[in-house]
């Protein structure tokens, strides 16, 4: 699971970078939406292929020679062979019918071992104290949609053909926002029915523009994806730039729907300066400024993706091919000297058959 999540990582960053380098500037929201979806779903698919692939590939194996004499096999040969004669006058050294010189392994003390050792316990209760917390966290905001729906007085009105419930509540800050369960739901605080009827109908659009984007749902995923990568910088950065879009995408529909996006550009810098009521989603607000420089840019030209998902996925083919191998090896590696460290603490011993060791540990000695 650690490898997977290590090369999910690593596999975002040149998604990430041709995103910023090619995709960013010059495309429609929705290009770039789906950009970022295209990332996501070859950063987290790919990295099982290359474990399936490589952990089988004579590739992964020829590393050996690479890695061998390993942390566990550091010692000359000469002191091997020597282990190796000890071990065959042993009586009940191990298990096998035949011993192999090839399955001696040797307990030479090695501090980073040791120290992740020591430490992994540790490391893995904090890792998943975290990923309950955000778990727990995005329990709590569902169950905070759930009890809005109940408590509120509900309003059903039909816009363009769909219906919609406005969830009217007074205790909450919430100004307006929207999301979708089981039904179309958009918050709206009783104080927006003073503004002007144009200003309302930009304010419901745009909430509608959320839900009909399913932009509840990305959310949703998005918080579930934390929970394995919150220790991914590449995540935060996307996460920003979706919900971001998400913005922009509910700004042109209402803009669409009420006139033009220059009017509507001026209508929420007037709801701006008012201090009043601004565009409020149910899981945070967005750079103001930006969401106004989207409205008054020209609409870009559709743009073929064809040559940065190309690229993606070359970068992404190269990192996995050549880092794939090294971190399996080195996997095992550790692995190995978990087994031998934990052997020489209840026996004393140095040196011992590799493949018993994968045996009393219910494991297959690859």
């Amino acid at each position: 699971m650690l490898l997977y999540f290590t090369l999910s990582y690593l596999l975002s960053v040149p998604g990430i970078l041709v995103y910023f380098l090619f995709v960013r500037e010059g495309s429609t929201p929705v290009h770039r939406r789906h950009f970022l979806y295209f990332i996501l779903a070859m950063s987290l698919s790919l990295p099982a292929i290359f474990l399936q692939f490589f952990s089988a590939s004579p590739a992964t194996q020829a590393l050996q020679s690479v890695f061998e004499p390993s942390i566990i096999t550091t010692a000359y040969q000469e002191e091997v062979e020597l282990c190796y004669d000890k071990a065959m006058h042993e009586r009940d050294f191990c298990q096998c019918e035949a011993l192999e010189q090839e399955s001696i392994v040797l307990y030479k003390k090695y501090g980073l071992y040791e120290t992740a050792i020591d430490y992994k316990f540790y490391m893995q209760l904090i890792y998943a104290v975290a990923a309950l917390m955000i778990f727990i966290w995005l329990a709590i905001r569902c169950a905070f949609l759930v009890g809005l729906i109940r408590r509120s007085k509900k309003e059903l009105k039909w816009i363009d053909g769909k219906a919609y419930y406005l969830l009217y509540d007074d205790n909450n800050e919430i100004l307006a926002a929207s999301f979708r369960l089981w039904h179309r739901y958009v918050v709206w605080k009783p104080a927006l029915s003073t503004l002007p009827e144009e200003a309302q109908q930009a304010i419901l659009y745009h909430e509608v523009a959320h839900i009909e984007n399913r932009d509840t749902w990305q959310q949703i995923a998005i918080a579930l994806l934390q929970i394995f990568w919150f220790l991914n910088p590449v995540y935060y950065t996307i996460k920003k730039e979706l919900h971001l879009l998400n913005e922009y995408l509910a700004d042109a529909f209402a803009a669409t729907k009420t006139g033009n996006q220059r009017s509507y550009a001026a209508l929420l810098i007037r709801l701006k300066e008012q201090q009043q009521f601004g565009l409020l989603q149910l899981f945070g607000t967005h750079p103001f400024k930006s969401r106004i420089l989207q409205l008054a840019r020209p609409t870009p030209q559709n743009r073929r993706l064809y040559f940065p998902a190309i690229a993606v996925l070359a970068a992404m083919f190269l990192i996995g091919c050549s880092t794939t191998p090294v971190l399996t090896q080195q996997s095992r590696t550790f692995h190995e000297y978990e087994l031998v460290q934990q052997e020489h603490l209840k026996t004393g011993k140095t040196y011992f058959c590799k493949t018993c060791l994968y045996k009393q540990a219910g494991e297959e000695c690859e």
